[in-house]
């Protein structure tokens, strides 16, 4: 293909996929958790259809001379090697902007969310151009390679209707690759590739409130963030509190009780936070398949929706009584401990708050 030609592939496809900036989209109250794994496997789908359908097409172009061949099967007069370079450019260009419309979904069909109109209005400004560039370009030579537009009449056949041809067939191809999109998530989602069921608890972008009916496991999903983040701040606090019980400065026996006595109950905190963490990463939830939410026997959380099975009140109480723990070590290190405690307590809040909510 000339270099021209791919200069406007960039320029047109490209340049106007910026657009997607301003797509419709389901806005998620938590932060995004990418699984790469499975996204590269659904890309590789994608573009493994497009590329396929782009080779097969170059394959019939070049065997549309022969009488038994594909074109000559559908009675498609046989084409030139010079249309056959604007058939490619064409095909590209318009695979690449429906391949698009096919990866917003995510696991969906393409029709199941609508683009946003300034996302529509750049696909149909840049394919209108390409097709009218494939079909009335000047026939010539670019870079070496003959190269002549679809429509163009150059001996006794009629290829008025051929940018039509293509335009059918990317979207049949279209319908293909959107499906095989669909039925590659749906195996991930099944069989648990790359754990792409236990990853997406973080964020159910689908549910509605943290007890969604129909979306059972939205309670561990709206709980787990928060969690991960009390668990960070509690191993901050220890890693602090440790540390200044190793400490050679310290000789007040009073002042390592306290502090011993700190450390155990941030070491507790911690344990709870993990065994509910790994209790929600073991669960294996599909669409089909989503298990009833049940709270683990042990702990259990009393609010009426349970944003996570630990108990969310005892996390407040025991952050709680760190800091009154703290108040009793006076000097430098008491106020390091006093000041590495309030973001403990300000996580366990906001935790308990979930727990709460109705």
């Amino acid at each position: 293909m000339p270099v021209l030609l791919l200069m406007l592939i960039t320029l047109l496809n490209d340049g106007t996929l910026i657009s997607i900036g301003y797509d419709s989209v389901k806005p998620s109250q938590w932060p995004e958790k990418w699984n790469l794994p499975a996204l590269f496997l659904t890309s590789i789908v994608l573009g493994s259809v497009a590329c396929g359908s782009s080779l097969l097409l170059l394959w019939a172009a070049l065997d549309s001379h022969n009488p038994l061949g594909v074109f000559a099967w559908m009675q498609i007069p046989p084409i030139a090697y010079a249309k056959i370079t604007t058939m490619i450019y064409l095909k590209v260009s318009i695979s690449d902007f429906l391949t698009l419309f096919s990866a917003r979904t995510h696991e969906g069909f393409f029709f199941s969310s609508r683009p946003s109109p300034i996302l529509l209005a750049a696909a149909l400004f840049s394919l209108s151009l390409s097709t009218a560039l494939a079909s009335a370009w000047p026939a010539g030579v670019l870079d070496s390679v003959q190269i002549e537009g679809l429509a163009v009449h150059s001996d006794q056949h009629d290829y008025t209707l051929l940018p039509l041809w293509v335009w059918i067939y990317c979207i049949i191809f279209w319908f293909v690759q959107d499906a095989f999109k669909v039925i590659a998530n749906r195996l991930m989602r099944r069989y648990n590739v790359f754990n792409v069921n236990t990853s997406r608890q973080v964020n159910l972008r689908d549910s509605d409130a943290a007890d969604d009916p129909k979306h059972p496991l939205a309670s561990d999903s709206v709980g787990l963030v928060p969690m991960k983040l009390l668990k960070s701040r509690t191993a901050d606090a220890i890693k602090m509190v440790d540390s200044e019980i190793l400490s050679k400065r310290q000789s007040d026996p009073e002042t390592k009780q306290s502090l011993v006595r700190l450390s155990l109950t941030l070491h507790h905190m911690k344990d709870q936070q993990e065994a509910e963490i790994s209790t929600v990463a073991r669960r294996r939830a599909s669409e089909g398949e989503t298990p009833k939410y049940e709270p683990s026997p042990t702990l259990t959380s009393p609010g009426p929706s349970a944003s996570a099975n630990v108990d969310t009140r005892l996390q407040v109480d025991e952050a709680l009584a760190a800091r009154a723990m703290a108040q009793g070590i006076s000097g430098e290190e008491g106020g390091k401990i006093k000041e590495v405690l309030e973001p403990v307590l300000e996580a366990a809040g906001k935790l308990a708050a979930l727990g709460e909510h109705k």
